[in-house]
């Protein structure tokens, strides 16, 4: 799998963004990327949960928002648009062995 390309700097104002190296979440999982000043994860960002999944991409008021990538512990893929933390807009799911679906998704749901 290669580099996430993030193509949407234009969507932040990046001069209002904190850069912050790694940080461990309540739930164990591990952020590195940008940070309102509020303190909320906005911007470009990667986060590692404990499971072994992650996600790159771009991050709003502390949910997945833009374009980003879902790796899942399975290996299974999502590549796409997302809004408040779910897969929302034009999208790719990849499954392990290969089948795929490419298309529109609403609120995670094909």
């Amino acid at each position: 799998m290669g580099q996430f390309n993030y193509d949407r700097d234009d969507e932040f104002d990046q001069s209002d963004l904190i850069d912050r190296g790694p940080y461990e979440l309540d739930n164990g999982a591990i952020y590195k990327g940008q940070w309102s000043r509020e303190g909320l994860r906005y911007g470009r960002g990667v986060q590692m949960w404990t499971d072994g999944s992650k996600y790159e991409g771009y991050w709003r008021n502390d949910m997945a928002n833009g374009r980003g990538r879902l790796i899942h512990a399975d290996g299974d893929v999502y590549e796409g648009d997302w809004y408040n933390d779910k897969a929302h807009g034009k999208g790719v799911y990849t499954h392990m062995d290969g089948a795929q679906y490419d298309g529109e998704w609403k609120e995670d749901k094909q």
